[in-house]
This record gives structure tokens, sequence and C-alpha cells, in this order.
């Protein structure tokens, strides 16, 4: 997810007090991008494309 900590922590609560499993909030990933010390929105944009990625190449290797 993207957000700031204050956002994230609310749509989580959010989602608990909805009945979602903490199993299933688990799944949830954020903040999103790979640590690269990125500092300028291009960079941001760069880490957040590198995760979705990686994680894309994983699920496609485990079928």
């Amino acid at each position: 997810m993207l957000g700031s900590t204050k956002k994230i922590t609310a749509i989580v609560n959010y989602f608990q007090e909805k009945g979602h499993t903490s199993q299933s909030l688990a799944r949830l990933k954020a903040p999103i991008g790979l640590d690269i010390q990125a500092q300028t929105p291009s960079e941001i944009a760069i880490s957040i494309l590198a995760e979705i990625i990686s994680v894309k190449r994983a699920l496609s290797s485990t079928q």
C-alpha cells in the first residue's frame, strides 16, 4: 500500500473493525518499495516498480 504510516494504520484498523482476519491483513505490503534509500519521486517510483517486479517474478516461478 502507498501511504503514510498514519494512513496505513488507519486503513488496517478499519479492516480489522470490518472483521478481516489478521491472516488476511498479513498479506498487505506496506510501505511498498524496495529499500534503496530513494529520495526523489523518480527514485521512489523505481523502488516501487522494483518490488512489484520482484513479487511478480516470485509468483510466476512458483507456478
